[in-house]
């Protein structure tokens, strides 16, 4: 179920997102990767796999 699976990525965005604002700047293991880059990668890959469906 499609819709589901897309609820289910969202809530998992969110949490990551959440996580990665909290830690903030203070972790460098993500050096040049912001949360926006993360974030802008998986909403490409989402946007490809939607038009390809």
């Amino acid at each position: 179920n499609r819709k589901k699976d897309t609820q289910e990525l969202s809530k998992v965005l969110l949490r990551l997102f959440n996580l990665l604002q909290q830690n903030g700047r203070k972790s460098h293991r993500y050096e040049k990767k912001t949360v926006f880059d993360i974030l802008g990668v998986i909403y490409n890959c989402t946007i490809f796999d939607n038009q390809a469906a």
